[in-house]
């Protein structure tokens, strides 16, 4: 069974998909501009899916007119409609991406909300190499052709697409001013979840856009991250 709708929550709209009815409730934050259906599209159904009797998969979608406010707002937005609207008291999160960013955060302010955590790509503060591959992406033309099919499914055209990713790629740009410290600066003491950390430095097919130096550096704040390669 699968549930689509938004939510408004103070004038935002805020997107998601519910499939399965299991005990185990997984929260799936995707890309700067991803969705459910383009960045969680193996793990929602298919061969490959979680098990809908075992999990329920709530996969949102990041408000992308609004990601200079990111951190500061958009945390409290997903614990309203997770923990008030939908019910959930507790919950796991798995984060790709800019949506990791997002879920060590939410495991940082709530750590009694969030039990577990599954970050994939995860830059925990900028750098110079970094900025650099980000900055690389930013005209889609340079992009697989595979990507840009995915994304197409639900945007409009290659122009919506490119205007969306302009707009992160300026997020990304001044990331280094909004947190010259991290993301989570002074707040790993807070993290009590278990984390997996999957990182794809080992795999041929994929180069990724995160150094190692990240991985390195979450395994050294947070002892009970395990790291997947």
């Amino acid at each position: 069974m699968s549930n689509t709708a938004p939510v408004s929550i103070n004038g935002w709209p805020i997107y998601y998909e519910k499939i399965g009815s299991g005990p185990n409730i997984l929260l799936m934050i995707p890309g700067a501009i991803g969705t459910g259906s383009t960045d969680y599209s193996d793990q929602l159904s298919g061969p490959y899916a979680f098990d809908h009797d075992q999990f329920t998969l709530i996969a949102i979608e990041l408000p992308v007119n609004q990601l200079f406010l990111l951190y500061k707002v958009l945390k409290l937005i997903y614990l309203f409609i997770y923990y008030q609207t939908l019910g959930y008291e507790k919950f796991q999160v798995f984060g790709w991406s800019e949506g990791s960013r997002v879920a060590l955060v939410l495991a940082a302010d709530y750590p009694d909300v969030v039990t577990d955590l599954v970050v994939l790509a995860l830059p925990t503060y900028a750098t110079e190499v970094h900025n650099k591959n980000m900055l690389m992406t930013k005209n889609i033309d340079n992009w697989d052709k595979t990507m840009i099919d995915r994304y197409l499914t639900v945007y409009k055209d290659r122009a919506e697409l490119q205007n969306l990713w302009r707009r992160h790629i300026i997020f990304v740009d001044n990331f280094p001013q909004l947190f010259p410290k991290g993301i989570c600066y002074n707040k790993y003491d807070s993290i009590k979840c278990r984390i997996l950390l999957l990182h794809g430095d080992r795999v041929r097919v994929w180069d990724p856009l995160v150094q190692l130096e990240h991985v390195e550096h979450l395994q050294a704040n947070l002892p009970q991250t395990k790291v997947h390669r």
